[in-house]
């Protein structure tokens, strides 16, 4: 990722999926909590299995890729109206990123 690169939401675990992936110190990452939108069809119970089942394939995705699935500890902190946004440290410790990033 360049340096004026921006990486929300959902485009972390995109991140994720590259084979070499590297971030500018300047380039923003962030996440937060999964959002399905209301579905007032579905009892809770079930919309509660649905997010959990999607969390689950998520972690296991994140494993996959040999990114730290604790990266989704601050997604699941963070309500998904608001961002996380992953320092330095936070995209190296959850390998996030694969290539040192220079702190300058």
């Amino acid at each position: 990722m360049g340096e004026s690169a921006v990486c929300l939401s959902a485009c972390p675990y995109i991140l994720a999926g590259g084979v070499s992936r590297s971030a500018d110190p300047a380039a923003v990452v962030g996440v937060h909590q999964h959002y399905f939108g209301e579905n007032t069809l579905l009892p809770a119970f079930l919309a509660v299995e649905d997010v959990q089942r999607g969390q689950g394939a998520v972690i296991e995705y994140l494993d996959e890729m040999g990114v730290d699935a604790m990266l989704m500890a601050p997604a699941l902190k963070t309500p998904p109206d608001e961002i996380y946004i992953l320092d330095a440290e936070d995209l190296r410790r959850y390998r996030l990123v694969t290539e040192a990033i220079d702190d300058g």
